[in-house]
């Protein structure tokens, strides 16, 4: 089961009923036992702390920086390796690990919260849940006083909250639960920031590495705009009929049987100069895949890609010559590339990725992780007809299905677990004939899956 698996790696973020936790709580030997004398170990420390701030009648933005500093020196302490110590010391952190620190935690939690914006954009707005029609956005937005939050203290004192009279009691355990996840989160992203995994680091290292291409791979000032309006089949899973190269002015407005994208064509420098659509882009939350594949603390490494590119051509006959063209360019270094993967030509009957579950037949590349300027990328190769295909087709070629069913799997029902939201998320996808559908809430896929479906052909995912 997902939420067993995800205890395992992030054990608070896991909801239980008060059977459940009165069960686990039991025994000693598990992970929620342990979890919850630790987070008892921390309130007792900041309580203690604060109740020695009361009694000697600091200020509150003294009492604040020591609850803050306390709580730093429990989750981090000094990040510097003390003198003949085998071992990194956990607490009493100088002001300076602290003054380094608390500007990650702080950013750390506005990831948080665009993380759950993100999400929210693979959901529709109106879903029918048990033959009623509910506002799926207003249900699962967070508490005002949890989203603007982004000091830790707070947010602990609001999931050690006690329910108000005037709140009902489900309100009040939705408020908590989002506090707690939400300082969990956190905690997840400060380690992403620290490990070189920030969006804004990954943001500046994607715009790097694609002057380098620009420099190197392709010729000199052969980048050009350009329009692809592709027409859809709908009698075949509106995959890519066929497409054509629009006049960048021409008004095409997209539809179910037509797709349309804006996009840079470069040449190769060598031989014929073969056109390629380039795309580059970020990994916008590394730390879904975190959750998605349990990596944490020494296996975060595991992540490893951080950036993602994309060469598109019109013909798949091309694609060898692209590729060649990158391997002695990018990546010519032995040692360098890892897990490559292809389905393409006499492969085409395989999926790309046979260790992925989710992966299917039906989408088309070649792909690897390259060590690019010193950071790990991923390196994918399509025809423009399997790209448009992974953008429009109402099968398992889709992109943006293929990622929310990881989602529905491993994050929905831990983020916004049915017993606080009441929204049943499908679970247990199996594939029969080149169709991947869950074995429970059909219905409710089959809603998310049309949001999913529409938005990202408007170009919204």
């Amino acid at each position: 089961m997902s939420r067993e698996r995800l205890a395992r790696k992030f054990p608070s973020l896991i909801h239980l009923r008060a059977s459940e936790l009165g069960s686990m709580a039991s025994d000693r030997h598990s992970v929620m036992y342990g979890e919850i004398i630790r987070w008892r170990m921390l309130f007792e420390k900041l309580d203690s702390v604060g109740a020695k701030a009361d009694r000697l009648g600091w200020k509150p933005e003294i009492k604040m920086e020591t609850l803050l500093q306390t709580l730093h020196d429990h989750f981090v302490g000094s990040l510097r390796r003390a003198s003949g110590r085998k071992t990194v010391p956990m607490y009493k952190g100088t002001p300076a690990d602290f003054d380094r620190n608390y500007p990650i935690w702080r950013d750390a939690c506005r990831d948080v919260e665009e993380l759950y914006d993100y999400l929210l954009s693979y959901l529709p707005r109106r879903l029918e849940v048990h033959g009623q029609n509910r506002d799926l956005h207003h249900m699962l937005r967070r508490p005002e006083e949890v989203r603007s939050t982004h000091n830790p203290i707070k947010l602990l004192d609001v999931a050690r909250s006690q329910k108000p009279d005037d709140r009902e009691f489900s309100d009040w355990a939705w408020v908590r639960r989002s506090a707690q996840s939400k300082l969990v989160l956190a905690q997840s992203f400060f380690e992403y920031r620290r490990a070189g995994y920030a969006p804004e680091t990954l943001e500046d290292e994607s715009v790097l590495i694609k002057r380098i291409l620009e420099q190197t791979l392709f010729r000199r000032g052969s980048k050009e705009k350009v329009k692809i309006v592709a027409a859809l089949d709908r009698d075949h899973a509106f995959a890519c009929k066929t497409y054509r190269y629009a006049v960048p002015r021409e008004s095409s407005l997209p539809s179910d049987t037509q797709f349309t994208i804006e996009t840079n064509r470069y040449l190769l420098r060598v031989g014929e100069g073969i056109p390629v659509l380039f795309f580059i882009r970020p990994k916008r939350f590394p730390v879904l895949k975190g959750l998605i594949k349990d990596i944490r603390f020494p296996q975060l490494a595991n992540i490893g890609d951080g950036v993602a590119m994309t060469f598109a051509l019109d013909s798949e006959s091309d694609v060898d010559a692209v590729v060649g063209s990158v391997r002695r360019v990018l990546v010519p270094c032995p040692g360098s590339v890892c897990d490559q993967d292809s389905n393409l030509g006499h492969r085409g009957d395989r999926k790309l990725d046979e260790r992925n579950g989710s992966s299917s037949k039906r989408f088309k590349a070649m792909k690897y992780n390259a060590l690019v300027a010193d950071r790990v990328v991923e390196v994918q190769f399509s025809s423009i007809r399997d790209f448009i295909d992974s953008r429009c087709r109402h099968d398992d070629a889709h992109h943006g299905c293929y990622k929310l069913q990881q989602y529905c799997r491993d994050i929905l029902p831990i983020l916004f677990p049915e017993a606080l939201t009441d929204v049943p998320w499908p679970s247990d996808f199996v594939t029969n004939d080149e169709v991947t559908l869950p074995q429970t809430n059909v219905d409710i896929w089959h809603q998310l899956v049309t949001h999913v479906r529409a938005h990202d052909n408007k170009g919204k995912l």
